[in-house]
């Protein structure tokens, strides 16, 4: 995927987590950075609390790939594209 090309824009992506890790807001909730890769790359993916308490399920107990939709954004501090994650599901 060409995510530069795509900055604004939804989209949906598949491929398989490659790291994660768990981080805390300042007021305390939960959220998820992830690298999802697939056949043309890797993809930085956030899921901000609200998705992530949607998302937890899915995230947690699959080792499948994972289906995620969302929108494109650029990344303030790396100025890379990211996905800020809304809805996710594994790959059966």
């Amino acid at each position: 995927m060409r995510a530069l090309e795509r900055i604004g824009q939804p989209v949906t992506v598949a491929g398989v987590r490659q790291s994660s890790h768990r981080s805390r807001t300042a007021k305390g909730d939960t959220m998820m950075f992830m690298t999802l890769e697939d056949l043309t790359g890797m993809l930085d993916i956030v899921f901000f609390p609200d998705a992530y308490r949607s998302a937890r399920s899915a995230l947690h107990h699959s080792s499948s790939p994972l289906l995620i939709s969302g929108e494109i954004e650029l990344d303030s501090a790396t100025l890379e594209p990211l996905l800020r994650a809304e809805k996710v599901l594994p790959v059966e």
